[in-house]
C-alpha cells in the first residue's frame, strides 16, 4: 500500500496540465501566445511572457527581469497550451487512488471483524 501511494504521489507531482507546442516566430502576430519557452542557440532555455515583438527583437518578461532577445539568437520557441487530456488523466488517477484506498480500508475493517 505504501508503494502504491508513493508511486501515485510521484505521478501527481510530475503531472502538468500544460504542454508546449512549437511555432514559428514569423507567425507571432496571428498566434500571440502569452507564455513561451525559448531555447537559444547556446542551448539556454528561458521561460517567460512575451511583452512585444518588434524589429526582429523579442521582449520577454521572466520571473526576475525583462530580457531583450534577438530573433537570430532563437533556436526554438514554444507556446504554452492548456492540455485537457493531461488534466482529465490526472483527475482519473486521483479518483482511482482515493477509491482504492477507501476500498482497502473497508476490506481490512471487514477482515478484522469491525462492523459498520
Amino acid at each position: 500500500m505504501k508503494k502504491v501511494s508513493f508511486f501515485l504521489s510521484i505521478l501527481i507531482f510530475f503531472q502538468s496540465c500544460y504542454s508546449y507546442q512549437k511555432f514559428e516566430l514569423k507567425n507571432y502576430n496571428q498566434i500571440k501566445p502569452k507564455k513561451v519557452k525559448i531555447e537559444l542557440l547556446n542551448s539556454k532555455i528561458i521561460k517567460g511572457e512575451i511583452i512585444a515583438f518588434q524589429n526582429d527583437e523579442l521582449i520577454l518578461k521572466t520571473i526576475s527581469k525583462t530580457k531583450n532577445i534577438q530573433a537570430t539568437e532563437i533556436k526554438e520557441i514554444k507556446k504554452r497550451k492548456f492540455s485537457w487530456i493531461k488534466t482529465n488523466i490526472l483527475g482519473v488517477v486521483i479518483s482511482t487512488a482515493v477509491l482504492l484506498i477507501i476500498l482497502e480500508i473497508i476490506l481490512k475493517g471487514i477482515s478484522n471483524g469491525v462492523k459498520f
